[in-house]
């Protein structure tokens, strides 16, 4: 075998030696081989982790695990590379907030919901991670008044609407996250009964946790009506 069909058949584990050298610095990529690149991981990525599980589940690389564990174990007992691989995670903005109008002249308004479908999409865009990408269907001049209003709505989940048909106004926005206006979008609701648990006892706890919950938060809303947890500092 002479060694260019050595390099052929070779197999680079997660990266092609271009790919390496783009993540190293050395050369450029287009936005359409980064999409591609980022596509490739995906698949990769997946086949290592079948790959990982046979190597772990496999009878018949028992003696390799036993002979190699020397070799690895700095990796994956001390340095542990599998949790410090996603501990940089950034919240992200792939949702996209919509705006239609209705009515003429001076009955016109603007309604807004929450498209959540980009989120379906696999492709990877480093916007996502600027909050700004969140306003980027809509075409008209936003204050950073109402950026701050719809950022505080987007993150509060059950403010915005995810349906166009149920659109709501800036002035319906401000009033859910006040607490003025009760309606919430988007929860869920579960009846809960005695059939709901299989222990009795837990049908009774959750019944006495509700009462006492809804007290709790009868005497927040004198604070702050979107009070929902608080944290505590055990360093002081």
């Amino acid at each position: 075998m002479n060694k260019k069909q050595v390099q052929r058949s070779s197999r680079l584990a997660l990266f092609s030696e271009n790919e390496r050298r783009y993540l190293r610095g050395k050369r450029p990529l287009s936005y359409v081989m980064k999409s591609q690149l980022h596509h490739n991981l995906d698949q990769r990525f997946d086949a290592l982790m079948e790959d990982l599980n046979l190597l772990n589940k496999s009878p018949q690389l028992k003696p390799w695990r036993s002979l190699r564990s020397w070799k690895y174990r700095t990796e994956f007992t001390e340095v542990n590379y599998f949790s410090n691989l996603f501990s940089d995670v950034e919240y992200g903005y792939q949702s996209a907030i919509r705006r239609i109008t209705k009515g003429k002249g001076k009955h016109k308004k603007s309604l807004y919901w929450l498209d959540r479908s980009p989120t379906k999409i696999q492709k990877i865009d480093e916007r996502i991670f600027n909050s700004s990408y969140l306003f980027r269907h809509i075409k008209i001049k936003l204050t950073e008044h109402d950026k701050k209003l719809f950022l505080d709505a987007y993150h509060n989940q059950s403010i915005f609407p995810d349906n166009k048909k149920d659109a709501i106004t800036i002035d319906e926005i401000k009033k859910r996250l006040t607490g003025v206006s009760k309606i919430r979008t988007n929860e869920e609701q579960v009846k809960i009964s005695k059939d709901t648990f299989q222990d009795p006892r837990d049908y009774a706890i959750f019944k006495v946790r509700e009462r006492y919950i809804k007290k709790i938060n009868k005497i927040l809303k004198k604070f702050d009506s979107q009070i929902t947890q608080f944290r505590v500092d055990f360093h002081n």
